[in-house]
């Protein structure tokens, strides 16, 4: 996530997915670990947080797609 935040400069970083449900057990430290190997500045601006959506994003994010497609 460090280098990530280093080339990209998010406003935010989402972890999703089935990992989601164990957040509280690494989250702390890989947002102590992202924020150590990424530039002070762009560290500061990103939120690294957890989806409300957990192991569902991607189908709802493939149901958007649909709809937009329709829409067209």
């Amino acid at each position: 996530m460090g280098s990530l935040i280093n080339i990209f400069n998010p406003e935010k970083i989402i972890i999703s997915g089935g990992l989601s449900y164990y957040s509280s057990l690494f989250l702390a430290r890989a947002i102590e670990t992202a924020r150590h190997y990424s530039f002070k500045q762009p560290a500061a601006v990103c939120e690294i947080t957890v989806s409300k959506l957990k192991e569902n994003a991607g189908i709802y994010g493939a149901g958007l797609l649909v709809f937009e497609e329709e829409g067209k």
